[in-house]
């Protein structure tokens, strides 16, 4: 059995001579993992969690102990893994009035890792993935006491929650695997490995990255920890866009409005039926934001860098999938889902690498389609409802119609075509609603929302067409993937109309 259990000469374990494990514990986190243990929330240095699956459907083997942290041990990838049970060796808090006790089904076993140690520890809850702040974590104890587990506080999503680190762990509970035994390689072999460990060789490419496992519409995919900020409950949608649509919808996150890619949409041939998910990932990746609409956060896993899918032929974002232990997983290329997303772009930040900047004071935009796609900016704009297929169907036919709004009757239009005369004009779905100064408020039908363009991150530039006069541009997005739309100010128009 490869547990070991036994205090080595001089009361340190292997691990703190490691030198991959010095330099491992000297690093700054970029990411923790958020777990609770009893009713006490703990963060952990992201790249020391190598999983964070389901409790062992068997159990724990038991290994008879007259006391001290080892609750037992279990199989994992062809060895024996030590489990560690933090509530039968340290106080937890168990009277915070907040935080329900978990069933024993729920329990979570997370293997972390330290060097070249395996550890397992029983969690009750994975609670997320949370960015390190920039100021890092807060040392609390200052007299470095050998005999205390944590020693460090770190501040995740407002919350003041203590640092659990994982060479301490070892050392303290005395309790490990050794990596290159569980594994089945040759010790010295695995040494060699981690002593080149940071050296930037071409090994270090092929190093396992911390993955979140995501599951939507009954499959699996794979986000890299680094780009994910926040797991939380799906917000409601401002703006709906519709299934099949690249971007589900807008929300509200963190005093910005963020894009809402849904997962299972993205995955699938043919759009999801039923509720949206209940969940929802936040993604991060130079700057841009989105929402990944998704039904769980199932595990962190280690899974070695994908290459890119340039001829793969799937869809922007997704990247060749991989088996493991869960079965088909498909890695997320987080840049590649956000690019050629305006809405994603931080207000106030122009594409990085653009030719020209964007206007600062440049409205806010909703892009549209009619008879051609066109953005017009949301001053004005009081809703968005959907139009009754009837309503939609008079219009067209050149009848005169209304919209029930707000108890009102409101006159309702079709735009006039900006496109030319081309392909019978297609049944609008909704109706934008307006209110300019000034005037009584009016309705004009479109087809379908396309996309929303935040404030200060449109480039504009005028331009002369012979049958339509002088217009208006914008560009929005990286100069890799720059969208163009002409500009029809709904507001201006319906005033015209009236």
């Amino acid at each position: 059995m490869n547990v070991v259990a036994r205090p080595p000469e001089g009361g340190a374990p292997p691990v703190g001579r490691d030198t991959a494990a010095r330099a491992l514990a000297a690093t700054v986190p970029a990411a923790y993992a958020r777990v609770r243990v009893c009713r006490q929330a703990l963060a952990i240095p992201a790249e020391q969690v190598l999983q964070a699956g389901p409790w062992p459907a068997d159990g724990l083997l038991p290994v008879p102990r007259r006391g001290g942290a080892l609750a037992g041990m279990c199989h994992h990838d062809g060895g024996l893994l030590p489990v560690v049970a933090l509530e039968r060796w340290c106080p937890i808090a168990t009277d915070v009035p907040d935080a329900p006790a978990t069933p024993g089904d729920d329990r979570r076993l997370l293997v972390l890792r330290c060097g070249s140690a395996l550890v397992g520890l029983a969690a009750d809850a994975v609670l997320g993935v949370s960015p390190a702040p920039a100021a890092g974590p807060v040392r609390l104890h200052h007299e470095d006491e050998e005999h205390e587990l944590f020693q460090s506080a770190v501040m995740l999503g407002g919350e003041a929650t203590c640092v659990l680190e994982v060479g301490r762990l070892t050392r303290l509970a005395r309790v490990w695997a050794e990596r290159a035994r569980l594994h089945g390689d040759a010790p010295d072999a695995a040494a060699a490995a981690d002593a080149g460990a940071g050296a930037g060789g071409p090994d270090d490419l092929a190093r396992p990255v911390p993955h979140a496992i995501l599951s939507a519409g009954g499959l699996l995919a794979a986000l890299p920890v680094q780009h994910l900020r926040q797991v939380v409950p799906a917000p409601a949608l401002e703006i709906d866009f519709g299934r099949g649509a690249v971007v589900r919808g807008l929300c509200q996150w963190s005093q910005r409005k963020l894009p809402v890619i849904d997962l299972a949409q993205r995955l699938c041939a043919t759009p999801p039926a039923g509720p949206l998910p209940r969940w929802m990932a936040v993604l991060s990746v130079d700057g841009a934001m989105a929402g990944l609409l998704i039904d769980e956060a199932c595990q962190l896993l280690p899974l070695p860098p994908s290459a890119p899918a340039d001829d793969a032929g799937l869809p922007p974002g997704l990247l060749p999938p991989r088996m493991t232990a869960l079965g088909a997983v498909q890695p997320l290329d987080v840049a590649a889902l956000l690019d050629g997303l305006p809405m994603a772009v931080q207000p106030g930040a122009a594409a990085a690498g653009a030719a020209t900047t964007a206007a600062r004071g440049s409205p806010a935009y909703l892009v549209f389609e009619a008879d051609g796609v066109y953005a017009s900016p949301v001053d004005g704009i009081a809703a968005i409802v959907p139009l009754p297929p009837d309503s939609a169907r008079r219009l067209l036919a050149g009848e005169g119609s209304t919209l029930a709004w707000r108890d009102q009757l409101l006159p309702l239009q079709l735009l006039p075509r900006y496109g030319g005369a081309g392909a019978p004009q297609q049944l609008p779905e909704l109706a934008v609603v307006l209110a300019p100064a000034g005037a009584r408020p009016t309705a004009l039908a479109i087809g379908r929302l396309v996309s929303w363009v935040p404030a200060n991150t449109a480039t504009t530039a005028g331009m002369r067409m012979a049958a339509v006069g002088e217009l208006q541009m914008i560009s929005v997005g990286r100069p890799s993937a720059a969208a163009s739309y002409m500009v029809l100010d709904l507001a201006q128009l319906a005033f015209l109309l009236n």
